[in-house]
């Protein structure tokens, strides 16, 4: 791999073991530009504005290891020592060169392999990122409401971005002000749906820069926002204008709980996300077919039961599979003590678990063959989907808690958050049992059922793994006694 006009980053407290690299580096045909830091300090802090592609590291103390692994978990480092190379290696280091043997040759292949992990690990990270934007682009223009679009871009931009908590405030022409439309991550639900008071002014000034707006110390801010953002532990804000056809449509309110500054790797994913949101604002502001499809098939006719059943034929499950999970979840929860009334609730959230699919192009849902990865991408996300359809109606916001966490696991493998333990709802926990059980003990257009005593030995291997203890305790309580 050509390595012409990479950088590396030389931390060597002694003056002659940084001559000595150089002198080594020189003589070899690698075009690699090295910057000496003579303290870990100095190193730590020429770190964001000089990028090098690697590190090279003169000390075998193991806190400059991780200190600098702190600062750039992502850079290779290579460690040059006296002794325990394992040991480096071991706490990260993508290499170790001994003092003592340091010669052209190491030094060159050493480079050679840490810039070349570098630009791959780069490389896949841009094609993670145009992959997670082509999903986005798939679910902002697709046939979903305007709220559940926003929602869905929150989640990505606070999972990908790092980001703690960030809102939407859509811009209103008339009136010329922001208004609230969507937020994620906020501590308190007062401030979730109050944080145009909070955040309009600096929204206002990102809509007039049309760039990216920073505060990097929100305490500096009016005294009554700033109050706000404290009881919220927030430090950085980051506002980014939803712009397209040079109309503004709202802005991207971004909040750190820590100082931070952007690159121009960051800023751009964010123009790209900004871009795509104004997008699909502008081509269908307010307007909420599949939400209004829902809320009608849940007021008429036979209200969640009949909805179960639509969304059984629409994904092909077998008939009367939403009704048996249903029922078998609710006699785990009285199984477990669980109350009558949050019974009723658990059976509604069983009904409506794969409401989410609703958000699913059938030619994806549907396909008879394998899933490319992108395509599982966004069947992964119906669980956010559900959430954002069934948010806004009163009634049935207690049963939330199984269409969107019931495929999260004990063990945290599970998505859409990765939940684990008990931080997974009790209602979740126990839905994930019984529909294993149904869809194990059901034929699929795949396999045959399994039989009672095979599904019901997978449960038992698997708690504490995928389910909860608990409730397989009390799942092998209800059948032991039965199953053939």
């Amino acid at each position: 791999m050509d390595t012409s006009h990479a950088r590396a980053l030389l931390i060597a407290a002694d003056g002659d073991d940084a001559r000595r690299v150089a002198e080594l580096l020189a003589k070899s045909d690698a075009d690699i530009a090295l910057t000496h830091a003579a303290t870990l300090r100095q190193g730590l802090d020429m770190l964001p504005a000089l990028r090098p592609g690697t590190i090279l590291l003169v000390d075998s103390a193991a806190a400059a290891l991780e200190a600098l692994h702190h600062a750039a978990p992502d850079m290779p480092i290579i460690v040059v020592g006296d002794q325990a190379g394992d040991q480096a290696v071991r706490a990260g280091a993508a290499d170790y060169l001994e003092r003592a043997n340091l010669d052209q040759l190491s030094l060159r292949r050493a480079l050679r392999y840490a810039l070349e992990h570098g630009r791959l690990q780069e490389a896949e990270r841009e094609l993670h990122e145009l992959q997670l934007l082509h999903t986005l682009g798939k679910a902002v223009d697709g046939s979903l409401d305007m709220q559940l679009k926003l929602g869905i871009v929150l989640e990505q931009v606070i999972n990908l971005l790092g980001i703690d908590a960030a809102d939407i405030l859509l811009f209103d022409a008339r009136r010329r002000s922001f208004h609230y439309a969507v937020g994620r991550g906020f501590r308190s639900a007062a401030l979730l749906y109050n944080s145009a008071g909070l955040t309009e002014s600096l929204a206002q000034r990102a809509a007039v820069e049309r760039r990216l707006h920073q505060v990097g110390d929100l305490s500096a801010i009016a005294p009554e926002q700033a109050a706000l953002a404290a009881g919220e532990g927030f430090v950085t804000y980051l506002g980014m204008p939803l712009v397209t056809k040079d109309q503004v449509y709202g802005v991207l309110g971004m909040f750190k709980r820590t100082l931070f500054e952007p690159d121009a790797v960051w800023s751009g994913f964010v123009e790209t996300f900004a871009h795509q949101t104004a997008g699909a604002i502008a081509a269908s502001l307010f307007e909420t077919p599949l939400k209004r499809d829902v809320e009608m098939r849940l007021s008429y006719g036979g209200g969640v039961e009949d909805l179960a059943r639509i969304l059984d034929l629409r994904n092909k499950e077998m008939p009367g599979h939403s009704q048996r999970v249903a029922d078998f979840t609710v006699r785990l929860g009285r199984a477990m003590g669980v109350s009558e009334v949050d019974c009723m609730h658990m059976r509604q959230g069983a009904l409506l678990h794969d409401i989410g699919k609703m958000g699913i192009p059938d030619d994806v849902l549907l396909k008879p063959g394998p899933l490319t990865a992108e395509e599982w991408t966004l069947v992964r996300m119906h669980p956010l989907y559900a959430y954002h359809m069934l948010a806004s109606i009163d009634y049935l916001q207690p049963a939330l808690d199984i269409p969107y966490c019931h495929h999260e696991r004990w063990d945290g493998s599970g998505y859409p958050r990765g939940l684990a333990g008990e931080e997974i709802p009790l209602a979740a926990r126990i839905f994930t049992v019984a529909d294993v059980w149904d869809a194990l003990c059901s034929d699929r257009p795949f396999r045959k059922a399994w039989s009672q005593r095979q599904a019901y030995e997978l449960i038992r291997r698997e708690s504490g793994t995928s389910f909860d203890p608990d409730v397989v305790a009390a799942f092998v309580k209800i059948l032991s006694s039965t199953v053939s």
